[in-house]
Protein backbone atom coordinates (compact mmCIF):
# COMPACT_ATOMS: atom_id res chain seq x y z
CA UNK A 1 0.00 0.00 0.00
CA UNK A 2 1.00 3.57 -0.40
CA UNK A 3 0.56 7.19 -0.57
CA UNK A 4 -0.81 9.53 -3.03
CA UNK A 5 -0.85 13.30 -3.78
CA UNK A 6 -1.88 15.24 -6.48
CA UNK A 7 -0.32 18.52 -7.31
CA UNK A 8 -1.81 21.29 -5.75
CA UNK A 9 0.94 23.91 -7.50
CA UNK A 10 -0.21 23.52 -11.46
CA UNK A 11 -3.75 23.62 -10.58
CA UNK A 12 -3.28 27.40 -10.88
CA UNK A 13 -2.80 27.29 -14.35
CA UNK A 14 -4.00 24.13 -15.91
CA UNK A 15 -7.42 23.60 -13.25
CA UNK A 16 -8.74 26.80 -11.46
CA UNK A 17 -9.60 29.35 -13.46
CA UNK A 18 -12.05 31.82 -12.15
CA UNK A 19 -14.57 33.01 -14.76
CA UNK A 20 -15.26 36.35 -15.43
CA UNK A 21 -15.96 38.57 -12.43
CA UNK A 22 -15.85 35.21 -10.20
CA UNK A 23 -13.48 34.12 -7.68
CA UNK A 24 -13.19 30.32 -6.28
CA UNK A 25 -15.45 28.68 -3.92
CA UNK A 26 -13.12 28.39 -0.42
CA UNK A 27 -12.19 24.49 0.21
CA UNK A 28 -10.91 23.29 3.45
CA UNK A 29 -9.62 19.86 2.69
CA UNK A 30 -9.15 16.69 4.90
CA UNK A 31 -9.14 16.79 8.86
CA UNK A 32 -7.12 14.64 11.01
CA UNK A 33 -7.81 13.55 14.76
CA UNK A 34 -5.06 11.52 16.86
CA UNK A 35 -1.93 12.82 17.30
CA UNK A 36 0.10 9.50 17.22
CA UNK A 37 -1.66 6.66 15.28
CA UNK A 38 -4.09 5.22 14.53
CA UNK A 39 -5.43 8.36 13.30
CA UNK A 40 -9.10 9.08 11.30
CA UNK A 41 -8.97 11.21 8.34
CA UNK A 42 -12.30 12.78 7.73
CA UNK A 43 -13.96 14.18 4.26
CA UNK A 44 -17.23 15.35 4.72
CA UNK A 45 -19.24 12.81 5.73
CA UNK A 46 -16.39 10.08 4.68
CA UNK A 47 -14.33 8.80 7.71
CA UNK A 48 -11.19 6.04 7.32
CA UNK A 49 -8.67 5.25 9.40
CA UNK A 50 -4.75 5.30 9.18
CA UNK A 51 -3.61 2.52 11.28
CA UNK A 52 0.52 3.40 10.74
CA UNK A 53 2.53 5.68 9.11
CA UNK A 54 1.99 4.59 5.53
CA UNK A 55 5.15 3.58 3.58
CA UNK A 56 4.65 3.21 0.26
CA UNK A 57 3.49 7.49 -1.19
CA UNK A 58 2.21 8.34 -4.44
CA UNK A 59 2.11 11.66 -5.57
CA UNK A 60 -1.06 13.32 -8.53
CA UNK A 61 -0.44 16.86 -8.20
CA UNK A 62 1.99 19.33 -7.98
CA UNK A 63 2.25 20.34 -4.29
CA UNK A 64 2.42 16.60 -3.15
CA UNK A 65 5.08 15.85 -5.49
CA UNK A 66 6.74 19.10 -3.82
CA UNK A 67 5.64 18.29 -0.54
CA UNK A 68 6.38 14.76 -0.46
CA UNK A 69 10.55 14.97 -1.62
CA UNK A 70 11.37 17.71 1.10
CA UNK A 71 9.17 15.43 3.87
CA UNK A 72 9.80 11.44 3.31
CA UNK A 73 12.74 9.11 1.87
CA UNK A 74 12.52 8.88 -1.62
CA UNK A 75 12.04 5.30 -1.12
CA UNK A 76 8.38 5.36 0.16
CA UNK A 77 7.22 7.43 -3.04
CA UNK A 78 5.93 5.17 -5.37
CA UNK A 79 4.03 7.57 -7.88
CA UNK A 80 4.77 11.19 -8.94
CA UNK A 81 2.46 13.29 -10.98
CA UNK A 82 3.60 13.69 -15.15
CA UNK A 83 4.78 17.74 -13.68
CA UNK A 84 7.20 16.23 -11.74
CA UNK A 85 10.10 16.72 -13.66
CA UNK A 86 9.46 19.93 -15.08
CA UNK A 87 11.22 22.67 -13.65
CA UNK A 88 9.34 25.24 -15.13
CA UNK A 89 6.07 23.70 -13.59
CA UNK A 90 7.14 21.71 -10.23
CA UNK A 91 9.69 22.74 -8.03
CA UNK A 92 10.27 19.04 -7.45
CA UNK A 93 12.32 18.54 -10.54
CA UNK A 94 15.19 16.71 -10.34
CA UNK A 95 14.50 15.28 -6.30
CA UNK A 96 12.76 11.62 -7.79
CA UNK A 97 14.31 8.76 -8.45
CA UNK A 98 13.69 7.25 -11.78
CA UNK A 99 12.27 4.34 -10.60
CA UNK A 100 8.86 6.39 -9.12
CA UNK A 101 5.90 5.54 -11.38
CA UNK A 102 4.84 9.36 -13.38
CA UNK A 103 1.26 9.15 -13.58
CA UNK A 104 -1.30 11.29 -15.88
CA UNK A 105 -4.23 12.43 -14.30
CA UNK A 106 -6.30 10.60 -12.00
CA UNK A 107 -5.46 6.97 -12.97
CA UNK A 108 -7.56 4.54 -10.58
CA UNK A 109 -6.82 1.56 -11.74
CA UNK A 110 -2.87 2.87 -12.19
CA UNK A 111 -2.72 4.10 -8.85
CA UNK A 112 -4.17 0.83 -7.69
CA UNK A 113 -1.25 -1.07 -9.41
CA UNK A 114 0.84 0.26 -6.52
CA UNK A 115 -1.03 -0.86 -4.18
CA UNK A 116 -0.84 2.57 -2.56
CA UNK A 117 -1.89 3.25 1.36
CA UNK A 118 -2.72 6.97 1.24
CA UNK A 119 -3.74 9.38 -1.47
CA UNK A 120 -3.54 13.05 -1.31
CA UNK A 121 -5.61 14.84 -3.94
CA UNK A 122 -7.47 18.43 -4.08
CA UNK A 123 -11.11 19.35 -4.68
CA UNK A 124 -9.99 19.75 -8.42
CA UNK A 125 -9.77 15.20 -8.41
CA UNK A 126 -12.81 14.07 -9.90
CA UNK A 127 -15.00 12.59 -7.18
CA UNK A 128 -15.66 9.28 -9.00
CA UNK A 129 -12.16 8.20 -9.31
CA UNK A 130 -11.73 9.21 -5.56
CA UNK A 131 -14.23 7.21 -4.69
CA UNK A 132 -12.79 3.94 -6.54
CA UNK A 133 -9.35 4.63 -4.35
CA UNK A 134 -11.64 4.62 -1.25
CA UNK A 135 -13.90 1.92 -2.02
CA UNK A 136 -10.70 -0.27 -2.34
CA UNK A 137 -9.55 0.63 0.60
CA UNK A 138 -6.92 2.98 -0.03
CA UNK A 139 -7.14 6.47 2.13
CA UNK A 140 -7.60 9.84 1.14
CA UNK A 141 -6.39 13.23 1.59
CA UNK A 142 -7.65 16.42 0.38
CA UNK A 143 -5.16 19.43 0.40
CA UNK A 144 -7.19 22.57 1.02
CA UNK A 145 -6.93 25.27 -1.16
CA UNK A 146 -3.97 27.92 0.16
CA UNK A 147 -4.58 31.57 -0.48
CA UNK A 148 -1.84 32.66 1.83
CA UNK A 149 1.33 31.45 3.42
CA UNK A 150 -0.96 30.38 7.10
CA UNK A 151 -2.90 28.23 4.50
CA UNK A 152 0.35 26.48 3.22
CA UNK A 153 1.27 26.04 6.94
CA UNK A 154 -2.08 24.23 7.23
CA UNK A 155 -1.13 22.09 4.53
CA UNK A 156 2.49 21.40 5.27
CA UNK A 157 1.06 20.53 8.61
CA UNK A 158 -1.42 17.82 7.56
CA UNK A 159 0.71 16.73 4.87
CA UNK A 160 3.74 15.75 7.53
CA UNK A 161 0.64 14.49 10.18
CA UNK A 162 -0.20 11.83 8.18
CA UNK A 163 2.94 10.64 6.82
CA UNK A 164 4.05 10.58 10.56
CA UNK A 165 6.80 13.20 9.82
CA UNK A 166 5.99 16.38 11.71
CA UNK A 167 9.54 17.29 12.84
CA UNK A 168 10.55 17.78 9.28
CA UNK A 169 7.25 19.62 8.80
CA UNK A 170 7.76 21.78 11.81
CA UNK A 171 11.67 22.36 10.25
CA UNK A 172 10.28 22.85 6.79
CA UNK A 173 7.89 25.85 7.79
CA UNK A 174 10.89 27.58 10.10
CA UNK A 175 13.01 27.58 7.26
CA UNK A 176 10.38 28.57 5.12
CA UNK A 177 9.18 31.31 7.39
CA UNK A 178 12.82 32.62 8.03
CA UNK A 179 13.03 32.79 4.43
CA UNK A 180 9.94 35.19 4.16
CA UNK A 181 11.30 37.60 7.00
CA UNK A 182 14.46 37.84 5.25
CA UNK A 183 12.47 39.09 2.20
CA UNK A 184 10.20 41.73 4.61
CA UNK A 185 13.59 42.95 6.24
CA UNK A 186 15.14 44.14 2.65
CA UNK A 187 11.81 45.54 1.37
CA UNK A 188 10.15 46.89 4.79
CA UNK A 189 9.77 50.89 4.14
CA UNK A 190 10.54 50.94 0.33
CA UNK A 191 8.03 52.63 -1.92
CA UNK A 192 5.56 50.16 -3.12
CA UNK A 193 5.21 49.62 -6.95
CA UNK A 194 2.01 48.65 -8.59
CA UNK A 195 2.42 45.52 -10.19
CA UNK A 196 0.01 43.29 -12.60
CA UNK A 197 0.12 39.32 -12.54
CA UNK A 198 -0.41 37.99 -16.40
CA UNK A 199 -0.86 35.26 -17.94
CA UNK A 200 -2.17 33.71 -20.58
CA UNK A 201 -5.81 34.67 -22.43
CA UNK A 202 -5.76 37.66 -20.06
CA UNK A 203 -5.53 35.85 -17.07
CA UNK A 204 -4.63 37.37 -13.59
CA UNK A 205 -4.45 36.98 -9.99
CA UNK A 206 -6.82 39.27 -7.48
CA UNK A 207 -7.36 38.88 -3.48
CA UNK A 208 -7.27 36.36 -1.90
CA UNK A 209 -4.76 33.96 -3.69
CA UNK A 210 -1.10 33.06 -2.72
CA UNK A 211 -0.04 35.16 -5.95
CA UNK A 212 -1.70 38.25 -4.19
CA UNK A 213 0.56 37.84 -0.75
CA UNK A 214 3.80 37.06 -2.86
CA UNK A 215 3.33 40.45 -4.54
CA UNK A 216 2.90 41.95 -1.28
CA UNK A 217 5.36 39.79 0.62
CA UNK A 218 8.09 41.23 -2.28
CA UNK A 219 7.33 44.91 -1.79
CA UNK A 220 4.82 45.28 -4.32
CA UNK A 221 0.70 46.10 -4.68
CA UNK A 222 -1.26 43.85 -6.88
CA UNK A 223 -3.16 46.08 -9.17
CA UNK A 224 -5.53 43.65 -9.57
CA UNK A 225 -6.50 43.68 -6.08
CA UNK A 226 -6.67 47.21 -6.14
CA UNK A 227 -9.40 46.72 -8.89
CA UNK A 228 -11.58 44.73 -6.40
CA UNK A 229 -10.73 41.44 -8.02
CA UNK A 230 -10.96 38.09 -5.17
CA UNK A 231 -9.79 34.93 -7.22
CA UNK A 232 -8.12 33.78 -10.36
CA UNK A 233 -9.92 35.57 -13.49
CA UNK A 234 -10.09 36.52 -17.27
CA UNK A 235 -10.65 39.78 -17.70
CA UNK A 236 -10.46 42.15 -20.81
CA UNK A 237 -7.49 43.13 -22.23
CA UNK A 238 -8.65 46.98 -21.61
CA UNK A 239 -9.47 46.67 -18.06
CA UNK A 240 -5.90 45.12 -17.68
CA UNK A 241 -4.41 47.71 -19.90
CA UNK A 242 -6.05 50.78 -17.78
CA UNK A 243 -4.66 49.39 -14.86
CA UNK A 244 -1.30 50.96 -16.02
CA UNK A 245 0.99 48.72 -13.47
CA UNK A 246 4.52 49.97 -13.07
CA UNK A 247 5.89 46.54 -13.66
CA UNK A 248 4.25 43.60 -14.70
CA UNK A 249 4.94 39.53 -13.94
CA UNK A 250 4.41 37.08 -16.09
CA UNK A 251 5.07 33.30 -15.52
CA UNK A 252 7.80 31.36 -17.69
CA UNK A 253 6.15 27.91 -18.97
CA UNK A 254 8.98 26.94 -20.64
CA UNK A 255 13.10 27.18 -20.99
CA UNK A 256 12.80 30.51 -22.78
CA UNK A 257 12.04 32.85 -20.29
CA UNK A 258 12.20 35.94 -22.75
CA UNK A 259 9.18 34.45 -25.05
CA UNK A 260 6.31 36.04 -22.78
CA UNK A 261 8.39 38.87 -22.43
CA UNK A 262 8.71 39.61 -26.29
CA UNK A 263 4.74 38.34 -26.84
CA UNK A 264 3.49 41.23 -23.96
CA UNK A 265 6.18 43.79 -25.19
CA UNK A 266 5.19 43.36 -29.09
CA UNK A 267 1.97 43.42 -28.68
CA UNK A 268 0.98 46.96 -30.18
CA UNK A 269 -2.22 46.91 -26.99
CA UNK A 270 0.40 47.82 -24.57
CA UNK A 271 1.96 50.58 -25.92
CA UNK A 272 1.65 53.46 -23.38
CA UNK A 273 1.20 51.42 -20.32
CA UNK A 274 4.06 52.46 -17.27
CA UNK A 275 5.36 49.09 -17.27
CA UNK A 276 6.09 48.64 -21.16
CA UNK A 277 7.47 51.95 -21.61
CA UNK A 278 10.34 51.52 -18.51
CA UNK A 279 10.80 48.47 -19.29
CA UNK A 280 9.92 46.86 -16.52
CA UNK A 281 7.79 43.40 -18.23
CA UNK A 282 9.48 40.62 -16.43
CA UNK A 283 8.87 36.96 -16.68
CA UNK A 284 9.59 34.45 -13.45
CA UNK A 285 10.06 30.66 -13.56
CA UNK A 286 6.37 29.72 -13.94
CA UNK A 287 6.99 26.89 -10.77
CA UNK A 288 8.07 29.41 -8.68
CA UNK A 289 4.83 31.59 -8.83
CA UNK A 290 2.22 29.17 -8.54
CA UNK A 291 4.07 26.71 -6.01
CA UNK A 292 1.48 26.29 -3.33
CA UNK A 293 4.25 25.43 -1.17
CA UNK A 294 7.40 26.57 1.20
CA UNK A 295 9.38 26.03 -2.13
CA UNK A 296 7.25 28.67 -3.26
CA UNK A 297 9.56 31.67 -0.98
CA UNK A 298 11.50 31.24 -4.07
CA UNK A 299 9.34 32.97 -6.13
CA UNK A 300 8.48 35.82 -3.15
CA UNK A 301 12.62 36.46 -3.10
CA UNK A 302 12.64 36.93 -7.14
CA UNK A 303 9.99 39.39 -7.29
CA UNK A 304 11.67 40.78 -4.30
CA UNK A 305 14.51 41.59 -6.43
CA UNK A 306 12.80 42.69 -9.33
CA UNK A 307 10.82 45.15 -7.30
CA UNK A 308 13.49 46.40 -5.51
CA UNK A 309 17.00 46.01 -6.95
CA UNK A 310 18.58 48.31 -4.67
CA UNK A 311 17.88 46.41 -2.25
CA UNK A 312 19.82 43.25 -3.07
CA UNK A 313 22.97 45.32 -4.26
CA UNK A 314 26.26 44.15 -2.31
Amino acid sequence: MGLLALGVGASIFFVRSGGKGHGFERYSGTTVEGTGFPKRLRNGGDETTLAHPPTRLASLIVAGDELLTELVQPARLVAVSRFADDANVAMSAGRIPPGVARIRGADPERILELSPELVFVTRFNLDSGMRILSGAGVSVVRLGDPTSYDDVESNVRLVADVVGESTRGEALLRTMRARLDAVHAKVFGLAMPRVLYYSAVDYTAGKDTLIDEKIRRAGGVNAAAELGLVGFHDVSLDVLIGLNPDIIIVPAWSGDHDAPVRELTHDATWRGVAAVERGRVFAVRAAALTSETPDGVLGVEELARLFHPEAFRA
